[in-house]
């Protein structure tokens, strides 16, 4: 049972640190790639910590050992859920389809504008701040 609690305590203080640190990262979605890094990453400080210990007090080095995996686990979906609260945060969106056309409504809350989409090419924004309507520029040959 102590190694159960000891694992689990690891967990824990894993979770909050990378709880944390995504939070006031606070990552769009640009930075998603970074997730091959970090997982790795973290799974070879584990393992050098873990080494460490294997040297110095060694009934400490398998916590680690198992805490590489939990730890890589616990930052893939926090790293996740974090990209999807940015989302969540910073927009809504709806698509439906008319006539085999898809139109989309975007609705960017920081900014409080709208900008709806026909087959994929905006066609219209309007911010209710400024009380205007952005056409965007058209080409047209």
């Amino acid at each position: 049972m102590k190694f159960l609690a000891k694992i689990f305590l690891l967990t824990v203080i894993d979770f909050c640190i990378i709880w944390l640190w995504v939070k006031t990262m606070d990552s769009d979605p640009s930075v998603s790639i970074g997730i091959l890094l970090l997982v790795p990453s973290i799974i070879a400080v584990n393992l050098l910590i873990a080494l460490v210990l294997f040297f110095t007090k060694r009934q400490l080095s398998k916590f680690f050992l198992i805490n590489a995996l939990i730890s890589a686990i616990l930052i893939y979906f926090l790293f996740n859920d974090g990209i999807s609260r940015y989302q969540r945060n910073r927009l809504e969106s709806w698509e439906f389809k008319v006539n085999g056309t898809t139109y989309g409504i975007i609705y960017w809350k920081l900014e409080n504008t709208f900008s709806m989409s026909k087959g994929g090419i905006q066609v219209l924004r309007w911010n209710f701040w400024k009380e205007s309507l952005l056409l965007p520029k058209m080409n047209i040959i």
